[in-house]
């Protein structure tokens, strides 16, 4: 009888050893930092971020004592508003999800191939070069489009002001509304969302949009340069656009889109423009940016 006690009783201690519940690394320590930040994102007290190996994190139910998150790169990219408490999370294999940093559960799973941040009850996730969005529950949101990922210039697909930028089929941008419709047509060659406003971008010129879908500048410039011969200050100025350059006036209008690769003078009144970086052909230009024979 007293061997089958303490068999069992060496038993239990062997578990509880082998359930312990890791301790977070202290300041100085190994993994202190990269745990401390993620643990930052941790909305429950039960949780505890831990190291696991090679530089990766796990995430420690205290009272359960088992990993509800397990091996994941501490990159994790937060954007957590007043109504979800989702993370976005990167698992070793590269593959990414999201964590519930409140309940521990992980309803969209780390299988998507992209994934982009939560923002306003939606996020965007790629599998097979097709973009989609989900709810918070993972399920599709209806009304709004699949589309092609094929490395555009957007560098995230995430609403703001219940907006969002995308391409098209047609290596285009436009801006869809949470409906799914078009607020910007699909005609820009890129989109960019400021606080206050979105910057759009089509060859050789840039219109500044509000949010309410009103032209707030239709001419929006990276730089102005002027243009000098024989040292002189001539009458018009070169414009810059996306890397290319035009011709604006001194009331700051635009004579040419910015389309052409450089400007130069080559007399008080004529100026050459280069059309092309792997063609030697130029175009030659007047006072009103028309181009002359």
């Amino acid at each position: 009888m007293k061997t089958r006690f303490f068999l069992a009783a060496a038993l239990s201690v062997l578990l509880l050893a082998c359930t312990r519940v890791p301790d977070a690394p202290r300041p100085g320590e190994p993994g202190y930092a990269v745990c401390s930040d993620c643990a930052e994102l941790i909305l429950n007290p039960v949780f505890r971020v831990v190291p696991s190996h090679d530089g990766l994190v796990s995430v420690w139910h205290v009272r359960k004592r088992k990993c509800v998150l397990k091996d994941v790169c501490p990159n994790w990219d937060k954007f957590v508003t007043e109504r979800s408490s989702l993370i976005l999370v990167q698992g070793a294999d590269g593959r990414y999800g999201f964590f519930d940093g409140r309940t521990g559960a992980c309803p969209i799973p780390l299988v998507h191939r992209h994934a982009w941040p939560l923002s306003e009850g939606r996020c965007a996730v790629e599998d097979n070069d097709v973009v989609r969005f989900l709810d918070e529950r993972g399920h599709a949101v209806a009304g709004l489009p699949t589309f092609p990922y094929y490395g555009h210039p957007l560098d995230d697909f995430v609403f703001r002001h219940g907006l969002c930028a995308v391409p098209d089929t047609s290596f285009l941008c436009g801006v869809i509304d949470t409906t799914g419709r078009w607020f910007l047509e699909p005609k820009y060659k890129d989109l960019v969302f400021l606080d206050d406003c979105i910057l759009a971008t089509l060859p050789g010129r840039r219109i500044q949009f509000g949010f309410d879908g009103s032209v707030l500048n239709p001419f929006v410039v990276d730089n102005v340069y002027p243009l000098l011969f024989h040292d002189r200050q001539l009458e018009v100025f070169a414009f810059e656009v996306d890397e290319r350059y035009g011709l604006m006036d001194r009331a700051g209008n635009p004579l040419t889109e910015a389309v052409y690769l450089s400007i130069e003078p080559v007399s008080p009144a004529l100026f050459r423009a280069s059309l092309d970086e792997d063609d030697p052909g130029y175009v030659l230009l007047d006072l009103r940016g028309r181009i002359t024979r």
